[in-house]
């Protein structure tokens, strides 16, 4: 059954306008068309025709009509004829604008039913479940996949869940999360932002709680492996592979060191870097040299100099004078057949 409206009028206090050719209810073998139907305060006309699913022969028409109804009865009226249209055995779809409608999905198997404009959907297709009052819930489900997802009010209170992976949360302030990781070892994390934050999992390694800005320890978090703080910004330790970074009123003084690395700095007065050449084997057992740098600063941003790749077949030598100059020379574009890139880089930069 479908039902269509092929145009809407603007109702005033006290008329209803006409609509006319604008509902139609297909059935199994014939099809029902509203031609004609007027209302005003005091009348209600209707007439009906009924004619094959062809289209060429009319089978019936009725003319239905009420003269001194009060607007109570042709509501109740209209309502019932929508009930019994909506009801009609052997009915597929349903549209009838923004009061209700139900639709076959385009892209995949499934039905798609709205009412009340946007204020109300469900869907199922292919095992996954939609269901959702907008703006202020909706839910997910997937059984094949083992997702849940609910929304209330988005994105003040969430929950999404893929397998053992779960996270809640509470306008961001307010989080539960965790689940197994790629090496079937669970971990879950609590965190109030930003005063506490804290993870828990089989392996005590793993473990770490922090209290800002009080004391604490973070692991893998903040694009470090791991963070040690005491009352921060007074200190603060932080870790990235083998480079380890030790802050004392941060950002203004730290100390660096690693392999073969080490440096300091007084933002935004002074500061000097040095690593050294380091080799690696890679995955072909062959071994790799990893060029050394050494950076210097002075009342940054205004004078900085830096030398990259050292050790390497392309050592690069850059210099920054705000707004006095900038230099760059290299190695490889020094080389005699690659004269001509040498010179354009120079007249770039001013020289």
């Amino acid at each position: 059954m479908t039902l269509r409206r092929s145009s809407s009028h603007i109702v005033s206090r006290h008329t209803v306008n006409q609509l006319s050719g604008g509902l139609k209810m297909r059935l199994r073998g014939l099809t029902i068309k509203y031609s004609r139907i007027k209302l005003s305060p005091l009348k209600l006309d209707a007439t009906i025709a009924c004619v094959s699913r062809d289209g060429l022969k009319p089978t019936w028409r009725s003319r239905l009509g009420s003269t001194g109804w009060h607007s109570g009865h042709r509501a109740l009226l209209l309502c019932a004829a929508l009930l019994l249209a909506l009801t009609t055995q052997g009915a597929d779809l349903v549209n009838i604008g923004p009061l209700f409608s139900e639709v076959s999905l385009t892209l995949k198997p499934g039905t798609r039913t709205e009412a009340a404009g946007p204020l109300y959907f469900r869907q199922e297709s292919e095992g996954e479940s939609q269901f959702g009052f907008p703006p202020f819930y909706s839910h997910v489900v997937n059984p094949d996949l083992e997702t849940t997802e609910w929304d209330i009010c988005y994105p003040i209170l969430t929950y999404d869940r893929f397998g053992a992976e779960y996270r809640l949360q509470f306008m961001q302030l307010l989080s539960f999360s965790g689940g197994q990781t790629q090496q079937d070892l669970r971990k879950d994390r609590v965190n109030i932002m930003p005063f506490y934050m804290a993870q828990r999992s089989k392996v005590p390694e793993e473990n770490y709680t922090a209290v800002v800005p009080f004391y604490g320890t973070l692991k893998n978090r903040l694009l470090r492996d791991e963070i040690h703080f005491v009352m921060f910004p007074l200190y603060a330790q932080s870790r990235k592979r083998d480079v380890v970074t030790d802050n004392y009123l941060y950002p203004i003084f730290h100390l660096r060191h690693g392999e073969s690395l080490s440096g300091w700095q007084v933002l935004p007065l002074v500061g000097y870097e040095h690593k050294g050449v380091t080799t690696r084997t890679n995955l072909v057992d062959e071994v790799e040299i990893n060029g050394g740098h050494k950076s210097f600063f002075a009342l940054w941003p205004f004078f900085t100099s830096d030398t990259l790749g050292i050790g390497t077949t392309n050592q690069v030598r850059q210099q920054l004078f705000i707004p006095r100059y900038r230099f760059q020379s290299s190695d490889w574009l020094q080389a005699p057949d690659r004269a001509f890139f040498s010179d354009r880089q120079r007249d770039q930069s001013g020289e």
